[in-house]
């Protein structure tokens, strides 16, 4: 008896209906998308998460309310213009006086805009940036922090970490070296791209 339970629980788990079994069809854009399209930066702000792949044509980041498990709103329009971006290296979340900010850094324009999480609400993405500060072209910085009353930024420099003033993004001091291993021959920059994220 118990043996017939098991044949019957093969036979009728393995039967599956007609539309399930056809095969459908794989675009070589569908594979790709699914390898670069992922998001990188995700951040949480409340009862919101914001992912750096929107799935908005024209868009870079949406806003999910996970509460209802929906997209809100997407907004970072891709772009050269002003408040548009090229490609945004870091994202970050903080908060200042119990209101929720976000800061995007496009490394390509070398621009850091700051957007308040309320406005973003409020006009469901379509405001303009509560602050916004270019960098010199010749900066090499791949991602940019807020700590307190000063950012920190780091990338492809002589120094892993470089802190940088709170209004205007001037390099105010630099610590910690790259790890060099055997390699004390080298200069700055070739051990920076070696084990930067390190």
């Amino acid at each position: 008896m118990k043996y017939a339970i098991i044949i019957m629980f093969l036979f009728t788990s393995c039967i599956l209906p007609k539309e399930s079994s056809e095969m459908k069809e794989w675009l070589p854009s569908d594979s790709l998308n699914v390898e670069i399209g992922s998001p990188t930066l995700i951040k949480k702000a409340g009862d919101l998460l914001f992912v750096n792949y929107s799935f908005t044509d024209g868009c870079n980041i949406d806003a999910v309310d996970i509460a209802n498990d929906s997209i809100l709103y997407s907004f970072a329009t891709k772009g050269q213009g002003a408040d548009e971006f090229l490609q945004i290296a870091s994202m970050d979340v903080y908060r200042l006086d119990d209101k929720w900010f976000l800061s995007l850094f496009d490394n390509m324009k070398r621009e850091y805009m700051v957007y308040s999480v309320d406005s973003l609400n409020h006009y469901k993405g379509k405001c303009p940036p509560i602050k916004r500060m270019k960098l010199p072209a010749t900066s090499r910085y791949l991602e940019i922090y807020k700590l307190q009353d000063f950012y920190i930024a780091t990338g492809r420099t002589a120094h892993k970490y470089t802190i940088l003033g709170s209004d205007s993004l001037q390099r105010i001091n630099v610590c910690t070296d790259y790890q060099r291993g055997n390699e004390v021959d080298k200069d700055s920059m070739t051990v920076s791209k070696a084990n930067y994220g390190r």
